[in-house]
């Protein structure tokens, strides 16, 4: 039927910080949140095994991680990833720039198996794939990615690139520049448009109530994944991480988005656009 839409309400970061996982499973259980994606490398991630049964019917993913957080392999064998701290390199541009590197790249692909077989482990049952800063976008990274994930038999990988037309206009000038770099790195390498759609760069950090009704109101027919961050804007501990990563954990926005997804408005919205709430796993 040409005229369904489909919504993965999605999440990422659960595993970041236990005031981000009250967030997911609070949207989970009282809004319309159904799938979010779990980070094995940062401290949250005990609490959010601890808190997975109180959202059976969630759907989980993972959010590989190669430039936030501590590595899941050992330090020695994934060095080209690291800071001098240990830590994994921040930079985006790092990144980018090393992706032409066979050794990094097959140190990437050592520390994402690594974060997936964990993930595992700890009784995830994953029906998809994304990343951190979108990192899996960058092309000899995204070919990779692929790889991998067809070795853990899992179907979807987000293709982080979503329209122009017929949308919110870009409060924050860096989401349009976010926007404009992951458009133009899907130009290279081996990608195909797939099955869904996206929405979460061209308001990522600002998908307040009234913004995501906008959304909703609007969207096309057919299977869409629509993004967002909700948590408390609460850390433990921030002294060992980059302060513009600080900021977006910090963030009051967290919470804005949080009230969005168990607003009634939005409730509303989706009720009128006549939209079905899905997971991942459910994408036939």
């Amino acid at each position: 039927m040409p005229d369904v839409k489909e919504v993965v309400f999605h999440a990422d970061d659960f595993g970041w910080s236990p005031g981000i996982n009250e967030g997911i499973i609070d949207s989970h259980q009282h809004g319309i949140l159904t799938s979010t994606s779990v980070i094995a490398t940062m401290p949250g991630l005990k609490d959010a095994v601890r808190r997975r049964d109180e959202a059976p019917s969630l759907g989980y993913g993972a959010h590989l991680s190669i430039n936030l957080g501590r590595p899941i392999s050992a330090p020695e064998s994934v060095n080209l990833l690291l800071d001098q701290n240990g830590f994994f390199q921040y930079s985006y541009l790092y990144h980018l720039r090393k992706s032409s590197n066979k050794t990094y790249l097959d140190q990437v692909r050592r520390e994402i198996s690594a974060q997936l077989v964990k993930l595992g482990d700890l009784g995830f049952r994953l029906d998809h794939v994304n990343s951190q800063s979108h990192t899996h976008m960058i092309p000899p990274i995204r070919d990779l990615f692929q790889e991998v994930l067809q070795e853990f038999s899992i179907r979807h990988l987000r293709r982080s690139v979503e329209p122009w037309h017929g949308r919110p206009r870009i409060r924050n000038p860096m989401n349009f520049v976010k926007c404009l770099t992951l458009e133009t790195l899907d130009t290279f390498g081996s990608t195909s448009p797939g099955r869904v759609q996206f929405v979460g760069i061209r308001h990522s950090g600002l998908m307040d109530t009234q913004t995501m009704v906008n959304y909703l109101r609007h969207l096309k027919s057919g299977t869409w994944e629509i993004a967002s961050h909700p948590g408390t804007g609460e850390l433990d501990d921030d002294s060992l991480y980059p302060q513009s990563a600080v900021r977006h954990m910090r963030s009051a926005n967290r919470r804005l988005e949080w009230g969005a997804l168990v607003s009634n408005e939005v409730q509303t919205a989706l009720h009128e656009a006549e939209i079905n709430p899905i997971r991942f796993s459910d994408i036939g």
